[in-house]
C-alpha cells in the first residue's frame, strides 16, 4: 500500500475497533517504513512502543515519545502500536453523537481525568437501589442486590475520584473526577446527563493523590483513611478491655465492608440533610454504642462505678465515661481530668448537641460548601478523643500485651481526604505528661 493508503489503514482501525485501539506492528499488512516515518515527521500518526507505556493498544495518557524517538523505535522493528494524530482526526467529519466517546473518537488519550460538580452523584446518592461506597480519595458506585431490573441493567460510573481545588484550602470545595474512557462507555443518555454537570474549566481541580497512585499508576495507597481508623480503634479499646477483664467498652464493631453506616463517609454533596446524616452515625458509633455494664465491674486496679445516681436516676453513658476515668485514672490529678472533660467528653457532648436538631427540630435541607470543613472538623475531633481512651487504656499494665497495629501507631499515617493530620493536638502531650500510676480499686 501507498502513504495515504496506509493512513486511511491506520485511521479506519482506529475509528472502528471497539477501544479506539492502535494497530501493533504485527497485525499490520505489508507497507514500505518509510512511508510511516514520512507520516509521523508530517504529525499525521504516531506511534506507542513497549518503552512508552506497557499497554501498547491504547492511548492512554499521550505518553508518546518525540518524533525523532519514534522514528528510531519504528526503525528498530521493536514492537508498536500506531496512531491517528489528533491534527490529522480533525480533519476527518466524525459523526459521533455521544459526546464522551466522540472525545476519544477525536483522539483524547482515555485516562484523561474528566472533571464534574459533585452533584452528579444525586442521580445514585438518592436512589436506595445504588450503594456509593467510599474509601477517601475513591469511591464506587455499586447496584443493590435487590435492585429492579432496569436499575440492574443500567448504565453508571462504577469509579470516582475525590478532587480538590488545585489552589486555597483543600476543603473548600470538591469535586469529582472521572476517566474519560469510563465516560465513553455510557450509553447516549447517560453522556448527555454527565456532561450536564461537567465543570468549564477543567483545570481548576486536581484528582486525589491516592487515585493517581491506585488507578493509573498501579501501586497501593499505603496512608490510611480516618474513617477506617476510627473504627480500628474502636476494635482495639475492646480487646485491651477483653485483656483487662472488663466487658467491652463499645457493644458494637463496625466495619465499613457492609451498608449499616449509611452517611459514614466524606461529604460528596454538601447538603445540611447529609451532615446530619454523618452526626447521626458518627453518635452511633461512638456515644450510643458505649457499653455500661464496662463501668460497672471489678477488675486489677479497676474500681467500677453505679449505674444510678444518688437520687436514683440514671447516669448517661458520658457522664458515666467522664466519672470511670476520673476514679481510676485522673484521680490525683486534676488538670489531667480538666482536659478529658474539655477534649475527650466534651467533643462527645458536641455530637450529642449536633444531633439533637434533626432529632427534634424540623430544618430546611440546604447545600452549603462550609459543611465540608465542618465535617473534616468533626471526624478529626472524634478521632482524637478515641485515640487518646485507647492511649490511656494501654497504660494499663494487663493492656500493654495488646500490640498496636502499625497503621495505628504513628498519626501521621493517618490522613483526611489525604490531608495529613500531621499532630493529635495538644491533648496527647497534656495526657501523657501528667499521668500518673493508675488509681488501685479500694
Amino acid at each position: 500500500m501507498d502513504k495515504n493508503e496506509l493512513l486511511n489503514y491506520i485511521t479506519e482501525r482506529y475509528l472502528t475497533s471497539y477501544d479506539f485501539n492502535g494497530i501493533a506492528i504485527y497485525n499490520m499488512p505489508s507497507f514500505d517504513i518509510e512511508d510511516l516515518v514520512s507520516l509521523i515527521r508530517e504529525n499525521l500518526v504516531f506511534v506507542i512502543s513497549d518503552q512508552d507505556n506497557i499497554n501498547i493498544h491504547i492511548n492512554c495518557y499521550n505518553c508518546y515519545s518525540d518524533k525523532e524517538s519514534q522514528i528510531a523505535f519504528v526503525r528498530s522493528k521493536n514492537c508498536f502500536a500506531i496512531y491517528p494524530s489528533t491534527t490529522h482526526l480533525a480533519t476527518l467529519d466524525i459523526r459521533e453523537e455521544k459526546p464522551f466517546t466522540a472525545m476519544i473518537a477525536r483522539g483524547a488519550e482515555q485516562y484523561r481525568v474528566m472533571y464534574f460538580a459533585v452533584d452528579a452523584l444525586e442521580l445514585y446518592v438518592n436512589n436506595p437501589q445504588y450503594i456509593i461506597w467510599d474509601c477517601g480519595y475513591r469511591g464506587n458506585i455499586c447496584v443493590c442486590d435487590n435492585a429492579s431490573e432496569d436499575v440492574l441493567h443500567s448504565e453508571f460510573i462504577k469509579d470516582f475520584g475525590v478532587a480538590y481545588p488545585r489552589t486555597g484550602p483543600t476543603d473548600r470545595d470538591r469535586a469529582i473526577g472521572v476517566f474519560l474512557r469510563d465516560l465513553s462507555k455510557l450509553n447516549y443518555e447517560s453522556q448527555c446527563k454527565w456532561r450536564a454537570f461537567l465543570l468549564p474549566d477543567q483545570s481548576e481541580f486536581i484528582v486525589n493523590s491516592g487515585f493517581v497512585q491506585n488507578l493509573m499508576i498501579g501501586e497501593w495507597v499505603k496512608k490510611y483513611w480516618i474513617f477506617d481508623a476510627l473504627l480500628d480503634e474502636i476494635q482495639l479499646i475492646n480487646l485491651m478491655c477483653q485483656n483487662i477483664g472488663l466487658p467491652p467498652l463499645f457493644c458494637n464493631e463496625y466495619s465499613r465492608e457492609g451498608n449499616e453506616l449509611i452517611g459514614y463517609r466524606t461529604l460528596l454533596i454538601p447538603s445540611l440533610r447529609n451532615y446530619y446524616e454523618f452526626v447521626s452515625a458518627v453518635e452511633k458509633i461512638v456515644i450510643n454504642n458505649l457499653n455500661y455494664k464496662s463501668f460497672q465491674q471489678n477488675a486489677l486496679h479497676i474500681k467500677p462505678i453505679d449505674r444510678k445516681k444518688s437520687d436514683g436516676t440514671l447516669k448517661g453513658s458520658i457522664e458515666m465515661l467522664e466519672e470511670w476515668f476520673s476514679i481510676n485514672y485522673f484521680a490525683s490529678n486534676p488538670k489531667g481530668n480538666e482536659v478529658f472533660k474539655k477534649h475527650i467528653s466534651g467533643t462527645l457532648r458536641s455530637i450529642r448537641k449536633i444531633r439533637q436538631v434533626p432529632a427534634h427540630e424540623l430544618y430546611a435541607n440546604k447545600h452549603d460548601k462550609v459543611l465540608y470543613r465542618k465535617q473534616n472538623e468533626l471526624i478529626e475531633e472524634v478521632y482524637l478523643a478515641i485515640r487518646n481512651i485507647r492511649m490511656m487504656f494501654s497504660q494499663h499494665p494487663l493492656a500493654a500485651f495488646v500490640p498496636i497495629p502499625k497503621h495505628l501507631q504513628d498519626v501521621k499515617n493517618i490522613v483526611l481526604y489525604f490531608k495529613i493530620v500531621f499532630c493529635v493536638n495538644k491533648i496527647i502531650r497534656v495526657m501523657t505528661v501528667t499521668v500518673i500510676t493508675l488509681c488501685v480499686a479500694a
